[in-house]
């Protein structure tokens, strides 16, 4: 569950940073 909440995490900055 941990693992999934990180890889989460990571594509969802990874996105906010290639928008801006």
């Amino acid at each position: 569950m941990v693992q999934v909440v990180q890889v989460i995490y990571l594509v969802c900055g990874i996105c906010t940073v290639s928008t801006s």
